[in-house]
């Protein structure tokens, strides 16, 4: 019996039960919208999926993204492993697939000046991609002597 059979309605001879599929989809972009809220409403397992997510980093991008630079995924351009190199639970991959899936980024039309300036600077993720320019001397100044992090 397959899984399409059982999520037919039962006036097309099917069972009528839920799609597993759809549901398991949905699931996993709600843990998305949880992950992805703001500092103080977010759950303690979102803590604990960033530093997950920042040590499992796909280190051969283009340009290289070292460890200072890494801060926040959903801000910036790199991405982590997905496959079966990757040490990340089943769940938090499941929930970087659904992300990049639907294309989730953040959508900032009108914002004042203090949040502009709070968002991370390295590996920006409206920045030009392939940008060798983070990984110059200069840059790496900035980041590493100075501890530059943010656009202001």
């Amino acid at each position: 019996m397959t899984l399409d059979y059982m999520a037919k309605n039962r006036e097309k001879g099917g069972l009528g039960m839920p799609d597993l599929k759809t549901r398991m989809k949905a699931k996993d972009i709600l843990w998305l919208r949880k992950y992805l809220d703001t500092p103080d409403k977010r759950p303690t397992w979102c803590w604990v999926a960033d530093a997950l997510i920042k040590g499992d980093a796909y280190l051969h991008s283009t340009p290289r993204v070292e460890e200072s630079e890494r801060l926040k995924w959903a801000l910036q351009t790199w991405r982590t492993r997905q496959g079966n190199h990757s040490k990340l639970p089943d769940f938090i991959k499941r929930v970087l697939k659904a992300s990049e899936k639907y294309n989730t980024r953040v959508q900032a039309i009108k914002t004042d000046s203090h949040l502009k300036g709070n968002m991370i600077i390295w590996h920006h993720i409206y920045g030009a991609k392939n940008n060798y320019n983070m990984n110059k001397p200069a840059s790496k100044c900035l980041r590493n002597n100075h501890k530059i992090k943010t656009v202001r």
